[in-house]
């Protein structure tokens, strides 16, 4: 974990206890440097989403190893600090792509799994998260059907006000990288109860999932 400053964080990583010993909590403010880098990640920073996701539900009782984790995110800023979102005005791509994924019970405690969404426009982003899932899952599959109902729910918001603002010729597109979720679109028993053909068709369309 204090290897370097070119990755946000490592969940695999062991943490230096000599380092942590060392280490006086008090110096770090937890609550008001999560804050602050909850308002940086939601106006310009995508890339430090989970791990902010992460160490925000440390906020009341942070223990040292979660402090010591805050401080290597502000290293990672600071090594990167010249990164930046980049929107190309004479972009050829007008469609909104949007891509999700998602991890299967990656909280040990709670088993619950992670969704990442990014809605790319114009050559940046525009539109991005990385939460917890609201229900624990059984299988990688749903976990990445999950992601892509909240990413669907997403690009249609995300399309409705780009809408407002320009004329969109295009509805978005979805990329989902999980064969067993992409089979589920096409299967005509992803519900739990029957519904009408046109309720059915509807649905799946606001699915819109492509393959890539």
């Amino acid at each position: 974990m204090f290897i370097n400053s070119y990755t946000v964080a490592d969940v695999n990583e062991a943490f230096d206890q000599k380092k942590l010993r060392n280490f006086d909590p008090s110096s770090l403010p937890y609550r008001e440097t999560i804050g602050a880098l909850l308002y940086l990640t939601t106006g310009s920073r995508p890339n430090i989403s989970f791990s902010v996701s992460v160490l925000y539900e440390k906020v009341k009782n942070p223990k040292e190893e979660d402090r010591a984790a805050v401080k290597r995110v502000f290293r990672y800023l600071k090594g990167s600090v010249r990164i930046c979102l980049l929107y190309k005005s004479s972009c050829e791509d007008t469609n909104l792509s949007v891509y999700r994924d998602a991890d299967y019970a990656g909280d040990p405690v709670t088993r619950r799994s992670s969704s990442g969404i990014l809605c790319m426009y114009a050559g940046g982003v525009v539109v991005w998260s990385s939460q917890k899932q609201r229900s624990v899952v059984l299988s990688t599959t749903e976990a990445e059907y999950v992601a892509a109902s909240e990413a669907t729910k997403d690009a249609i918001w995300a399309n409705r006000l780009l809408s407002v603002l320009i004329e969109i010729s295009e509805i978005p597109t979805l990329f989902v990288d999980n064969a067993s979720a992409v089979k589920l679109r096409k299967n005509p028993d992803i519900f739990t109860k029957p519904l009408s053909r046109l309720k059915f068709e509807h649905f799946r369309e606001k699915l819109g999932m492509t393959t890539v």
